[in-house]
């Protein structure tokens, strides 16, 4: 019987499913107290030291919070890879995340929630929760659902050993990030506007609210043409789930450029949409940007050749 974690790969006989509980824990605790560490350091250096309240402190907490958060997520699933004699699957180094996620989390939470009572609400302005339950909750629940998303990608990429063939590497992440990562994000950009200002500007700009009602379809409707996309390509061996990621690909950034246009000829009056259309543009041309990387990968990708076009060839190279 092990009783301790192990520090490596022990014998033929061990096998990782049979670590004992408590060395996930202990590596969740581990890392997820050093992000907390990281991120209170911060907090209280910028705040009782530093005095910074400026536009640019705020933008230094998100560089510094996601820092620290993916420093501590890829140590954590680094340390289970090498508890696992060099090997990680997607599903370990995602498990390992969340732990070590949730663990933070909920830590940094509980931190802010302290700061919020010992100090008062002037310190958490900031961090834009001024009560209670926004500082516990709100906290919580962001850094979990962000640091799921890490753990998502950095699993990926310390994922070994690597195939040269089937759903891995660079294509695994493209397909956990329309089953994870963009139903996120699109939940996130469907849920900031308030029933508040969706009726005023319905009642003053009725083409703009219209335009609105459109965008939210299209959202929808690329998120699970995503879903399925990801699951087609789930089943190798067929041409066609890669001719289906590839009309995808197509369909985002052609969507930004209708959506820029509708709101351009809308009914907005002309300061808004000075402010409002430079930033469709710039998601215009991010979209374009990632659908042409992914593009490309589809098309030139020795991975996706040998998976779903040369399924039965013995060589393929690795992407």
């Amino acid at each position: 019987m092990v009783r301790n974690c192990p520090s490596g790969f022990q014998s033929p006989r061990w096998r990782p499913q049979a670590r004992p509980v408590s060395c996930l824990m202990k590596t969740a605790l581990k890392y997820g107290i050093a992000v907390t560490v990281a991120i209170a350091a911060w907090v209280a250096l910028k705040h009782f030291v530093l005095h910074l309240e400026s536009p640019a402190a705020q933008i230094a907490d998100v560089l510094i919070f996601n820092l620290a958060a993916i420093t501590g997520l890829m140590f954590g699933i680094k340390e289970k890879r090498r508890l696992n004699g060099g090997t990680l699957i997607f599903g370990d180094g995602l498990v390992t995340g969340i732990r070590i996620a949730v663990t933070y989390a909920v830590l940094t939470s509980a931190y802010f929630a302290v700061l919020l009572i010992v100090v008062g609400p002037k310190v958490m302005q900031q961090e834009g929760d001024t009560s209670l339950v926004k500082a516990f909750a709100g906290v919580a629940i962001g850094f979990a659902i962000l640091g799921t998303m890490l753990s998502s990608i950095i699993s990926v990429i310390l994922k070994r050993p690597y195939r040269s063939q089937g759903v891995d590497g660079w294509l695994l992440l493209f397909v956990v990030g329309q089953l994870v990562l963009r139903p996120i994000q699109a939940a996130n950009t469907l849920g900031s506007p308030n029933g508040a200002n969706e009726s005023q500007i319905a009642a003053r700009f009725p083409v703009a609210a219209n335009i609105m009602s459109i965008e939210r379809f299209f959202v929808v409707g690329l998120v699970m043409f995503g879903v399925f996309v990801a699951f087609a390509l789930l089943r190798t061996g067929h041409q066609w789930p890669v001719v289906l990621a590839k009309i995808y690909l197509i369909a985002n950034p052609l969507m930004a450029i209708v959506i820029t246009i509708l709101y351009y000829t809308s009914d907005l009056p002309a300061n808004a949409k000075s402010q409002f259309i430079p930033q469709q543009i710039a998601i215009v041309i991010v979209s374009g940007v990632l659908s042409g990387i992914w593009f490309a990968y589809f098309t030139k990708s020795q991975r996706v050749r040998a998976t779903y076009y040369d399924s039965h060839s013995s060589v393929a190279e690795s992407a």
